[in-house]
């Protein structure tokens, strides 16, 4: 019973508004193996950085024991990768407003968010290629 509790209850997440955006999402991600969970963490992680923990925690907190599910789910380079995009993409949506104030307007928040996030993805990537030759 309790697994079948549970197997009802990970595809209700995954067949939810934020599962089905991740999934939409997906393939955006799929160079660094991320699978809709850390896709949607790093979404939600744009109104600011901290709620990319607490989003992928509500995400796997449906698991037996989360913490071995999230392991088991995300190998080392994707995590390493996950690390690295979370520190290079856009800063917290309340700096990135102030920026747009202080530098001149809308269009530098947009060239901001364009620039960071090709920065995050392609520093990602390379961190996750890298990984990958050295860890099987």
């Amino acid at each position: 019973m309790q697994a079948l509790q549970e197997k009802l209850d990970k595809e209700s997440l995954e067949n939810s508004f934020v599962g089905r955006v991740g999934r939409g999402i997906d393939g955006v991600f799929k160079p660094m193996d991320f699978d809709w969970r850390l896709s949607v963490s790093l979404v939600a992680g744009f109104m600011a950085k901290e709620v990319v923990v607490s989003t992928l925690a509500v995400l796997y907190a449906g698991e037996k024991d989360p913490k071995l599910a999230l392991k088991q789910s995300v190998r080392l380079p994707s995590a390493i990768a996950f690390i690295v995009f979370v520190m290079f993409y856009i800063p917290c949506f309340a700096a990135t407003i102030t920026f747009g104030k202080e530098a001149g307007g809308f269009k530098f928040v947009v060239y901001l968010f364009v620039f960071t996030t090709v920065v995050a993805y392609v520093f990602s990537l390379i961190a996750y290629g890298l990984t990958s030759l050295f860890v099987s």
